[in-house]
């Protein structure tokens, strides 16, 4: 079964994150705020949730970029590359 299609972006609101699907405005999930436990960890959850879809599509990219690349030096470069913008979106 496929996942709810991407970008997926996080929303903070007052008492929790909501992590929703920016084509669908489906969400995706929420996180629930505390004073009890730590938020930014929640927030850096929430981020990590959201970036999901575009890590994907960049493992699929460095497996197709690796697969046909004949050029070692130039498959990891460009693979390099792809995995960078995905740990950004991540992080």
């Amino acid at each position: 079964m496929p996942h709810t299609p991407g970008p997926w972006r996080v929303r903070k609101l007052k008492r929790s994150l909501r992590v929703f699907s920016h084509t669908t405005q489906g969400d995706i999930c929420t996180i629930e705020l505390s004073e009890f436990i730590e938020n930014n960890f929640r927030e850096a959850n929430a981020r990590l949730i959201a970036a999901a879809p575009a890590m994907l599509e960049a493992l699929e990219n460095i497996r197709d970029i690796t697969a046909n690349e004949i050029d070692a030096v130039s498959a990891a470069d460009k693979a390099c590359e792809i995995a960078r913008a995905a740990i950004a979106l991540a992080t």
